[in-house]
């Protein structure tokens, strides 16, 4: 357990309790356009954050990555962000989309699992193709977020029907509660696996990192190396749900309902001069 040890010591120094970083640790521990327009809108004050960003790059707790600097674990402590949107798994325009409990029980699939969802965000926004991504993105995240939606399933080498609905009548599953007891590890291990992930990908490369998704399954009290045989059951797909809330945040360039985008800081780094 190398990799819990190490991210244990890397926890180990607790954030600062200044509200600006505090309020930067819902955007990644990141200051660069996006955030800095985040935080200006909500009330912080330019010269603050250009002092912190100074004094973070003078003393080494911050590392500059070309337009972005990221705060330092010791500084900055990455926990989940504030992701808003209008509808919720109860709203009746996701109802409409979403199956009837028994709908794959024949499959061995109990359960409320989200249908064709991304044409129907694209839809309520106009119909063009990719026109209700953001929103849709911003559905899952706040969903994932609230415990109120999972991507589930305890093996990687089964792919989960798609999103699935926990609250409610749909929480009446066979394996609601082993759903439940990973749901509590979105918050537990999410600034954690962004770290690792950041640090093992090199901005502008494919975002794919073995350590981060390794980090998904120890922090879930499991071996990553091991038979899952004989392994507590865990949701293999909980790095996908750490992933889809990164994407929610806005911490891709580029990503449409049709490009997949370029992932930048805190999900990458730059190598060091470049």
């Amino acid at each position: 357990m190398k990799l819990a040890a190490a991210l244990l010591a890397l926890a180990a120094t607790p954030a600062c309790a200044d509200p600006l970083v505090d309020f930067l640790a819902g955007q990644g521990c990141t200051i660069g356009p996006e955030s800095r327009a985040a935080a200006l809108a909500a009330g912080f004050d330019a010269a603050a954050i250009d002092a912190l960003i100074a004094e973070t790059l003078a003393d080494g707790r911050a590392s500059q990555q070309r337009d972005y600097v990221l705060l330092d674990a010791a500084t900055c402590t990455i926990r989940l962000p504030d992701i808003a949107s209008p509808y919720t798994v109860n709203s009746p325009e996701i109802r409409a989309i979403t199956s009837a409990i028994d709908a794959f029980a024949a499959e061995g699939e109990p359960g409320c699992f989200l249908q064709d969802a991304t044409q129907a965000f694209d839809r309520m926004k106009g119909g063009a193709r990719g026109a209700g991504f953001d929103s849709y993105m911003a559905f899952l995240g706040a969903g994932l977020v609230a415990g109120d939606l999972a991507f589930y399933k305890p093996s990687p080498l089964q792919t989960p029907v798609s999103l699935q609905v926990i609250s409610g009548d749909c929480a009446q599953v066979p394996n609601i509660e082993a759903i439940r007891r990973s749901h509590a590890f979105i918050a537990q291990g999410f600034g954690d696996y962004i770290r690792l992930k950041g640090a093992e990908t090199l901005c502008g490369e494919e975002d794919w990192s073995q350590g981060a998704m390794d980090f998904a399954v120890t922090v879930q009290g499991a071996d990553p190396a091991a038979d899952p045989a004989t392994q507590p059951e865990i949701n293999a797909w909980l790095w996908f749900e750490y992933d889809l809330i990164a994407m929610a945040a806005g911490w891709r360039l580029g990503m449409t309902g049709t490009e997949k985008g370029i992932a930048r800081p805190p999900l990458c780094h730059y190598p060091a001069g470049g």
